[in-house]
């Protein structure tokens, strides 16, 4: 994260629909979550079944405890193609105010490049498996959302036989890195990225 702009952390998130007029090399915008990009009702597939219901997003920490053995932690984070808009506006005939996020494969298993930083409360479900115990945490439709990465555009596919079909934007792990925030974890990100450098050594060093 050090080798990205940290002023985009410092500075407002752009507006999806001002991403065209931007130069910027990384974007940083804020929205909420439309709903996945796949067809269908297609739920995100999560182990054992857990209930998530319109998550685009997920972190799932496995804990696995033992009567004679140290408790073991795994953790999965699995996610959709997603889009996300604007609060603003309602009429978005020209798709100016969406963007498509490209996160994952059709398994629902996050491109290498694509992180999620999720500080949202657990959710703790205890599992049919004896001693196992998930804790999950995921970003819903209707959810705010920060995205940081590379921008291309892409023909919107249900207006490809119009002559002039606008172009979505489109984050992608192909592009490079994809950083997703949620609205619990942004801030701190924020403020770290807002203090000068001695003070962050500070907080380096004594936190060793």
């Amino acid at each position: 994260m050090s080798l990205l702009h940290p002023q985009r952390f410092v500075a407002p998130p752009e507006t999806i629909s001002d991403l065209r007029r931007a130069d910027h090399h990384w974007h940083l915008v804020r929205g909420r979550v439309l709903g996945p990009a796949a067809s269908g009702n297609r739920a995100l597939p999560l182990p054992y079944e857990l209930p998530a219901p319109h998550a685009v997003l997920a972190r799932v920490d496995l804990e696995q405890h033992a009567s004679y053995a140290r408790d073991r932690l795994r953790t999965l984070e699995r996610g959709t193609d997603f889009f996300i808009a604007d609060e603003a506006p309602r009429d978005d005939r020209d798709g100016s105010h969406a963007a498509l996020v490209r996160v994952a494969d059709d398994l629902g298993h996050l491109h290498p490049d694509v992180e999620l930083h999720l500080g949202t409360p657990f959710a703790e479900v205890t599992l049919p498996d004896d001693g196992l115990t998930a804790f999950l945490r995921r970003v819903s439709v209707g959810d705010p959302i920060y995205v940081l990465g590379r921008v291309r555009y892409e023909l919107r596919h249900e207006m490809a036989g119009m002559r002039a079909a606008p172009l979505l934007p489109c984050f992608s792990g192909e592009l490079g890195p994809v950083h997703l925030y949620d609205e619990p974890a942004f801030p701190g990100l924020a403020a770290w990225y807002a203090l000068p450098w001695y003070r962050k050594l500070s907080l380096l060093v004594r936190n060793r």
